[in-house]
């Protein structure tokens, strides 16, 4: 109530996720709920390890999955504030695999905003490319799908492209790039790449599990190889739903992290400008939400909602983005409100039902 908020309302959410797990919509869960900068709800349900019998606890560990876009593009935009890249470099200029026909005028600002033309993905396994940058340099050697800029295409092969031009630009591995300019300065200290995670990282992350309600298959567990062999620009990260809140406030923050600038408010603009309306994957249908008088768009790696008609130069209502595995934060910048729901649980619609609940509740 202090920050105006009804804790009937918060108790009738986390009981919402409650009848998920029991109903086995997903294996476990955990629910943050943010307001003026103060947490007022943080709940864990559920498993962390059904077949273990390990419950799920606050602050676990998850596979973000495509969270992880934006971050990788903020690594972009703090090269872009360094004067070392620029949304009009063509990427043939720092992969040698785009200097072909087909792939040489696509832009660094057409991978951010998946425009590139480039396909869904190139990746049949994920030990398939022994390198990032062999990862990409195929993406470019097989070239686009459409026109590059003639509309928008999700890509998660765009993506990694992205990463590894950051590794280009930077000189450094993708992992030490955000590591050193992202998630160190954000306080993000459970967020980890595959294979940087320590004993008790491991021990607090969740495993992977796919199916649906009621049919859930245990895939990965993190006693087992690093699901990822390295760190792609798609995908990849882990973290938690209290480290991605902090993400997400220093968009909120114009690219702050309490008195240090992680990015330019320019870049923070640049990022949370709305481009084109948002396809479902391998799709041109909208992207679906759950929130009314609202459409989703994409900007430069990041999701927004806007109204269905916006204005012009109209501000997002919600920021956010979503992972495969079941992850989804979504962050209110009139209200100052943050709402984070992750689960392991790929297959689930548990994500989209619960806009629903929040748009009832809160």
């Amino acid at each position: 109530e202090d920050v105006g908020l009804s804790s009937e309302a918060l108790a009738r959410l986390k009981d919402v996720v409650q009848r998920y797990i029991d109903r086995d919509m997903a294996v476990g869960a955990e629910l943050l709920v943010v307001k003026d900068r103060r947490t007022v709800l943080h709940e864990a349900f559920g498993w962390r390890d059904r077949e273990a019998e390990v419950p799920m606890e606050r602050d676990s560990i998850f596979n973000i999955r495509s969270m992880t876009k934006p971050v990788t593009g903020a690594a972009a935009q703090a090269l872009i504030d360094d004067d070392v890249l620029a949304l009009d470099d063509r990427v043939a200029d720092h992969l040698p695999g785009f200097d072909t026909e087909a792939s040489r005028d696509i832009t660094v600002e057409q991978l951010l905003t998946h425009t590139s033309g480039l396909p869904l993905t190139t990746v049949s396994a994920v030990d398939q490319f022994e390198s990032l940058q062999a990862m990409a340099d195929a993406t470019g050697e097989g070239g686009p799908q459409f026109e590059s800029g003639s509309k928008f295409w999700y890509s998660d092969a765009g993506a990694d492209a992205l990463g590894a031009v950051v590794e280009q630009a930077s000189g450094l591995p993708l992992a030490d790039f955000v590591r050193e300019r992202l998630l160190t300065p954000l306080g993000m200290e459970d967020s980890y790449y595959p294979g940087e995670a320590t004993g008790p990282q491991v021990d607090r992350t969740a495993s992977l599990y796919v199916g649906r309600t009621g049919e859930w298959t245990r895939f990965w567990g993190p006693d087992e190889e690093p699901f990822y062999p390295y760190a792609w620009g798609s995908q990849s990260l882990y973290s938690t739903p209290r480290d991605y809140a902090r993400f997400l406030a220093m968009w909120l923050d114009g690219g702050m992290a309490g008195d240090s600038a992680v990015l330019t408010p320019e870049a923070v603009e640049r990022t949370l400008t709305p481009v084109t309306p948002m396809g479902q994957l391998g799709s041109d249908t909208p992207y679906p939400t759950r929130f009314p008088g609202l459409t989703v768009y994409h900007g430069q790696m990041a999701l927004m909602h806007l109204d269905d008609e916006p204005a012009t130069g109209a501000e997002p209502v919600i920021l956010g983005y979503s992972g495969s595995d079941g992850t989804i934060a979504w962050a209110w910048p009139e209200r100052d409100l943050l709402i984070l729901y992750f689960t392991q649980s790929r297959g689930g619609a548990t994500p989209i039902r619960l806009e629903a609940e929040i748009q009832r509740l809160l």
